[in-house]
């Protein structure tokens, strides 16, 4: 075999797994293809690159980051799961795989088309594991070694039993990687105008609306560190330009006031949209024609978030998808004396079906089409990656994903491409489904929550949203 049909992978489970390729060249496509197939997050470091990964680049297939690998700088390497050192400079490659030699990481050496040399732990620790080698000559006999102790692995030859680590509560306490608490939790209030004012929300059982003091008495002792609020107003106050949603008279700059003067150290986020306080029901101003302009939108969105910020929010919490809301808002803020309050962007923010509680509760589904053209097709991965990352370049504090259950795949995607903090919201339709299915006596609500919340946790959620807030915080406490 005299081809580059020589480089055989040999892959274990790979979807997920972060894998470095330094170089651009054949070699370094030929690995990159492989692990593209293998369903592996690929970033290739090189300033030039060959055809196809090109292509796959600007297909999103991968992040090419045009510039060299820096000499002795390994900083990149670190949370990889495989390395590829496939550069033009063969000493460069040898001295990254030394290094991924003493720091027990997985590399694939390749010094030229004809040599490749495979490092791997002392110990295999992990399932995802791939190796690749040449296939004839000694490294035949390497591929079948290597080969063969990864299929020891798999078979148990190394002796673990996993058990051994849950037999007990408190092993397992001492072995439990993510403990969800009520400091993670925020809670969603709907507000509504007048005085001892509240109605359930058939669709929410045991969520209502409820006017500015009755809101303020159900968060009396709550523990959590965060509300959420959303306004509720009549349909006789609702105009094209949103004018129930702006100025200190509006319903949330009202509920913002009486809540930080009776709970000072709750943080109240406010939602920026304009969808419950228009007759259409859109997020952002619609022209004759019924097309949600972006520009004109946003001055509505800023002026809203001032509004907001006036009040003494902590926390403005723009969702209607408009491009560059999060860079307006932020220029608004700062230049209005506002230059410390806090974005929490819904930066990933699906087109979703279970958001239908929730337009009942606020009043505010759609009079005409669907919201289709501004939020995100449940079936795209790297554009839900790419919002949110644009939000981060506008000046975000903190992102959000919208749903959570259905979508924490994509918040594992951007915990692994932000250091910033990200909120999950498990949202109305998912907190109906949970509700109906206890009441129905098919799941157990107290559990089932519980599993539901420490999922986002577990995906990487720093806060999460959700409707049960109150319930399990006090269920957290006892």
């Amino acid at each position: 075999m005299n081809d580059m049909n020589k480089y055989m992978p040999l892959a274990i489970e790979m979807t997920g797994k972060k894998c470095l390729v330094i170089g651009g060249g054949k070699v370094a496509t030929r690995k990159m293809l492989s692990l593209i197939k293998a369903g592996a997050i690929v970033i290739v470091i090189s300033p030039k690159v060959s055809g196809e990964i090109n292509v796959a680049s600007e297909a999103g297939l991968l992040n090419w980051q045009k510039r060299e690998f820096t000499h002795g700088d390994f900083e990149d390497l670190q949370h990889c799961d495989f390395i590829v050192a496939s550069s033009d400079d063969s000493k460069f490659n040898e001295e990254i795989a030394d290094h991924c030699e003493k720091e027990n990481l997985l590399c694939c050496l390749v010094s030229n088309a004809k040599k490749t040399r495979v490092l791997f732990p002392s110990t295999i620790r992990q399932d995802g594991l791939c190796v690749s080698v040449h296939t004839d000559g000694a490294d035949c006999k390497r591929s079948k070694r290597v080969s063969g102790e990864i299929s020891e692995y798999l078979n148990g030859s190394q002796k673990s039993m996993p058990r051994r680590g849950r037999k007990s509560p408190a092993l397992r306490r001492l072995s439990n990687e993510n403990n969800l608490c009520s400091d993670d939790l925020i809670l969603p209030l709907f507000i509504v105008d007048g005085e001892n004012n509240s109605s359930p929300i058939e669709s929410m059982p045991g969520v209502n609306r409820m006017s500015v003091d009755l809101a303020v008495k159900y968060i009396e002792g709550v523990d959590v560190p965060a509300v959420l609020l959303f306004g509720v107003v009549d349909e006789s106050l609702k105009d094209e330009n949103a004018s129930a949603a702006l100025g200190e008279k509006s319903i949330v700059a009202k509920a913002i006031r009486a809540i930080k003067k009776a709970r000072p150290e709750i943080a109240v986020i406010t939602d920026v949209c304009v969808c419950g306080y228009t007759p259409h029901g859109h997020c952002g101003v619609v022209d004759e024609n019924g097309n949600v302009e972006n520009e004109p939108s946003l001055k509505l969105l800023c002026k809203m978030a001032l509004s907001h910020a006036c009040a003494g929010a902590d926390i403005v919490a723009p969702s209607a998808m408009m491009d560059l809301q999060v860079q307006a808002i932020r220029k608004a803020l700062d230049e209005n004396g506002f230059s410390d309050m806090t974005i929490m962007s819904y930066s990933t923010k699906f087109a979703s079906s279970f958001y239908g509680p929730f337009r009942d509760a606020a009043n505010s589904s759609p009079s005409f089409g669907d919201r289709k053209n501004y939020q995100l097709q449940p079936s795209n991965r790297q554009e839900a990656i790419r919002e949110s990352l644009l939000d981060q370049q506008q000046g975000a504090d903190w992102l959000m994903v919208k749903p959570g259950m259905a979508y924490l795949d994509i918040i594992r995607d951007i915990r692994e491409k932000t250091h910033l903090p990200i909120a999950a919201y498990q949202v109305s339709g998912e907190y109906a489904m949970l509700k109906h299915a206890s009441s129905a006596g098919a799941i157990d609500e107290k559990q089932a929550v519980l599993e539901s919340l420490t999922s986002f946790k577990r995906s990487g959620a720093n806060a999460i949203i959700t409707y049960y807030a109150k319930e399990v915080a006090t269920w957290l406490g006892q």
